[in-house]
């Protein structure tokens, strides 16, 4: 099902998998019933429900197997690792899906050129990975390999294998069974077969495998001539042959069929899909078109139903409809001269069917074989038009076209995520459950019950975004960020990770997820030493930010915290660190008040703090307090509002810090701010009468752009308890909007609350050069943003149903 890859040019994208899929499931309790599955996964330390582990037999490493599932025409994938060895050891090229039916997966790790270690990955409840043992000489031959479950447990794995030394048309049928791991093999000849091939057609070279009605009956498929159907398990039924449809029989080829052909069973049909090119004189260029065919399961078993094949569908490149209006993400295709979308301009190829809909096939585009990124269309067969574009990555493709994906159902049989079957969530809810009913029972604090209602919010903060990874993945990292005060509790890792030891002997780990304005950029907190329900009260929050500095507040108890410095890595620190605070009392009690700023080793931090000794006599005195991190050590200074050069006037002497606007130097009505259709992500906004508009949003939370002055982000809500908000970026001097973007509202509790903030913390970032100095991945920002849908830069998010609906059902689509 797929080659081996050179590693050495797609080592930096092995290791860094995409956004998307980070779950197991939709978020909705469910799974989709089946996905396209990406047939090379990532070297990654990617865990949810789905992951599994096995014992390999090189020195007893143990290897982790996690599946990360998103709905078509997304392209989910499998993340490979393991703990106990550098990847770089285990791993000589990326592991390679070789066989996919129902619940099962055959998992190649390429440990060397000539060494390889076979796995099944069985999903259920508690998905198994089995070891297969030497399979000398059996495995040998790609895209012939059959996987079936047991009717009780176990698989077996069926391979039709050249028998070179009898002469074409011989084979060995080949039988593994996991119940007592031996394999068995009997002869087979394609013309002893039912309805056997002609003289002329007696070749057969199997490049896909599929299963029919009945669980033991396995298609071996030649795409270019027939299919060989045998019963895997009962010798006495005589295996059969089916030709193709004859109008697309070509005699003249041998292999690379998936590169324009598929075939499955789409209900109960056996489906074919055939793209040919032809030159079209008219217009002195090539077209494309698309033709699909079908015919009854049962006319394939049974000599008796003689249905043939039918044509279902015939589309040309040329007569195919692209609306602007109804195609979601049309602005990922390539433009005509008069600024029209245009499909023509893409080389397309791995038509590949859907497994629900008969109607619909999914086409891999590219402007150029060369191109690293590349667009998955999905075609209306039957109404002729597209229906959608999306991104996939086609970077690791190594010989310009090649077969990315095949279609799996194992999505069906992952448990459900209503049912709390999370091996990374499970413990760790169900403890801060626990925890928060104690905590009530006590009587819980009256600031920490205002911060932070735990039973709304504990989902989220298990969950991070999916968009925002490593700020070095993009040519250049971000100038400046958008920063969410609240850190997400979870296991993420990146080259901004460092690590400290808390006072209680904790190690914590901290982790920034970059992402360019307007999305909202991130903090992931995480301890490798401890039940992250045992160590975090609540969510850490950042106290401050300057500069390459970042104060992070752990909160461990509900009166107690530990404040840790972040500072990011540069051209003078080529490691980022984390710096606990000691001990702060009576310091650092006041939020909205610290500052920290950078040193050449080390850092200040200053605070304004009221002085309140006596009420009376204290209005406008402060301490102006110190921390030098060189000795650890805090000082203050008195400070009076009267005693400063241009004192203020004596009623303005009350001071409290806050963050504000003093000066205007633009002025914009909501009504006056022009909404442009073809802005980013404009359909995101409510509409009135099909037009998009601001009219029903609430709106707060101006935030000023770092590097343009006439630049404002504002947040915008339809309703005060919607989970999903907008963060509108609005033009001032041209009273315009620029972009929208979605955020999650989930964790902000009040109406509106402050939630994120400004940072250039990556403005002082020295460029990474990744592990092992070849990690980057250049290009990962520039394609995804901006782009007009946030479906394609976030395009699964667990927590985000199906759009921002409200109480009074007024719906912002983002599909």
């Amino acid at each position: 099902m797929a080659k081996g890859r050179r590693l050495w040019k797609t080592k930096h994208l092995t290791l860094r998998p995409p956004c998307h899929g980070g779950g197991d499931g939709d978020g909705d309790g469910g799974h989709p019933d089946w996905i396209l599955l990406d047939v090379q996964a990532y070297i990654a330390d990617r865990r949810n429900a789905t992951t599994a582990t096995a014992m390999l037999s090189n020195g007893g490493h143990q290897i982790q197997v996690t599946i990360c599932v998103a709905p078509p025409p997304l392209v989910s994938y499998i993340c490979a690792w393991s703990p106990t060895t550098h990847p770089a050891e285990l791993f000589d090229t990326e592991p390679t899906v070789e066989a996919v039916d129902a619940d099962l997966l055959l998992l190649r790790i390429h440990v060397s050129l000539n060494h390889v270690h076979d796995l099944v990955y069985q999903a259920s409840m508690s998905p198994s990975l089995t070891l297969m043992p030497s399979q000398d000489p059996y495995l040998h031959e790609p895209n012939c390999i059959a996987l079936i479950p047991r009717s009780s447990h176990g698989f077996y794995i069926s391979t039709l294998d050249m028998d070179l030394r009898s002469g074409i048309g011989r084979y060995n049928l080949c039988l593994f069974d996991s119940t007592n791991s031996k394999w068995s093999h009997e002869s087979l000849s394609l013309d002893q077969l039912r309805n056997p091939p002609d003289k002329n057609e007696v070749l057969h070279i199997t490049e896909k495998v599929i299963t029919l009605k009945h669980p033991h009956l396995v298609a071996f498929v030649d795409l270019w001539r027939g299919i060989i159907i045998c019963d895997i398990l009962d010798s006495k039924i005589a295996a059969s042959y089916v030709p193709i449809p004859k109008e697309i029989i070509n005699l003249n080829r041998t292999r690379g069929s998936l590169i324009t052909r598929d075939i499955a069973v789409v209900k109960d049909r056996l489906t074919m899909v055939r793209m040919g090119i032809f030159f079209d004189p008219e217009i002195n260029g090539w077209h494309w078109e698309l033709s699909t065919w079908s015919r009854p399961v049962g006319s394939c078993l049974d000599d008796e139903e003689d249905e043939d094949w039918r044509e279902d569908f015939m589309v040309e490149s040329c007569d195919i409809s692209v609306d602007d209006n109804t195609c979601k993400n049309v602005e990922l295709l390539p433009k005509t001269q008069d600024d029209r979308p245009a499909i023509a301009k893409l080389h397309v190829a791995n038509p590949t069917l859907s497994l629900t809909d008969p109607q619909v096939v999914y086409l891999v585009g590219n402007v150029d074989i060369t191109d690293e990124k590349a667009v998955l269309l999905t075609l209306d067969m039957a109404n002729k038009r597209l229906q959608r574009v999306s991104v996939y990555d086609a970077e690791r493709f190594v010989n310009g076209v090649d077969v990315g994906f095949t279609q799996s159902t194992i999505s069906r049989y992952f448990a459900p995520a209503s049912d709390l079957a999370e091996i990374d969530l499970f413990l760790v809810l169900s403890r801060f459950q626990v925890k928060l009913l104690i905590d009530r029972s006590r009587g819980s604090h009256p600031s920490m019950s205002k911060n932070y209602p735990l039973t709304r919010t504990i989902h989220l903060t298990l969950r991070p975004p999916c968009h925002g990874g490593d700020p070095w993945d993009a040519d250049h990292p971000p100038e400046w960020v958008l920063l969410d005060v609240r850190a997400y509790v979870a296991d993420r890792r990146n080259a901004t990770t460092a690590t400290a030891r808390l006072g209680n002997g904790h190690a914590i780990q901290v982790t920034i997820c970059a992402a360019p304005p307007p999305l909202v950029s991130y903090i992931c907190a995480w301890s490798p030493t401890s039940d992250p329900a045992e160590l975090f009260e609540m969510e850490p929050t950042v106290e401050a930010v300057n500069a390459d500095l970042v104060l992070l507040r752990i909160h461990v108890l509900p009166y107690e915290f530990e404040d840790l410095v972040y500072r990011a890595k540069g051209w003078r620190t080529p490691l980022p660190s984390l710096t606990p605070i000691p001990k702060q009392d009576p310091y650092l009690q006041e939020r909205y008040n610290i500052a920290i700023l950078p040193r050449s080793h080390g850092f200040y931090i200053s605070t304004l703090d009221c002085y309140f000794p006596d009420p009376e006599r204290s209005l406008g005195r402060y301490n102006l307090c110190i921390f030098d991190s060189l000795d650890c050590k805090w000082s203050n200074v008195p400070l009076s509002l009267d005693q400063l050069r241009n004192p203020p006037d004596k009623n303005k002497v009350f001071h409290l810090t806050e963050k504000e606007d003093w000066r205007e130097d633009s002025l914009v009505e909501a009504s006056d701010i022009l909404i442009d259709h073809n802005i980013c992500n404009v359909e995101l906004l409510p509409k009135i009468q099909g037009q998009p508009t601001m009219a029903k949003l609430h709106v707060a939370l101006p935030t000023l752009s770092l590097t343009d002055a006439q630049v404002v982000y504002v947040m915008g809500k339809v309703n005060e308890s919607d989970k999903k908000a907008v963060l509108l970026s609005i033009d001032m001097a041209n009273r315009r909007l620029d972009a929208v973007s979605v955020y999650d509202a989930a964790r902000i509790l009040h109406y509106f609350d402050v939630c994120y903030t400004q940072s250039t913390i990556f403005r002082y970032s020295a460029p990474s050069s990744g592990l092992n100095g070849n990690l980057k991945r250049p290009g990962k920002f520039p394609m995804p943003y901006p782009r007009k849908q946030q479906a394609v830069n976030e395009p699964f998010l667990p927590d985000a149903g199906r759009g921002l609906e409200t109480e009074d059902r007024d719906t912002m689509d983002w599909e």
